[in-house]
């Protein structure tokens, strides 16, 4: 099933299996986030849901601004294109930075920082 979807708006998942109450979602969602304009939630589909902002720059606060907890669990956003199919936009996973403290110096080096990466998921660069 094909939903339309606004021209700002971006698709997400609650990283986890709890069932949601989408006007408690909503609420927390806007308490969070603090649109500037309006934002719409809605439910797509189990733990997914769009968010359709009026405005580009609360929906570019949104990207900007991640990673976002709510209820304790991440919230994995991605950016929907009026074209595209909202549920077939992949969101199982999300950037994170690891910052690694007290390692000797001997192990401070981009080898160690890939080995790292790779064993927790994946490894884009070393700030």
């Amino acid at each position: 099933m094909r939903t339309e979807v606004p021209t700002f708006s971006l698709v997400k998942r609650v990283a986890s299996n709890r069932i949601y109450s989408l006007p408690i979602l909503k609420e927390d969602l806007t308490c969070l986030i603090q649109p500037i304009k309006n934002m719409n939630v809605q439910l797509l589909g189990n733990s997914h849901f769009s968010m359709n902002f009026h405005d580009k720059l609360d929906m570019k606060h949104a990207l900007e601004r991640c990673p976002w907890l709510v209820v304790k669990y991440a919230l994995l956003l991605r950016e929907i294109h009026p074209s595209n199919d909202p549920m077939a936009i992949p969101l199982g996973k999300m950037l994170i930075v690891v910052r690694i403290r007290h390692l000797s110096p001997t192990f401070m080096n981009i080898d160690v920082a890939k080995q790292i990466g790779l064993r927790i998921g994946g490894f884009l660069g070393l700030l």
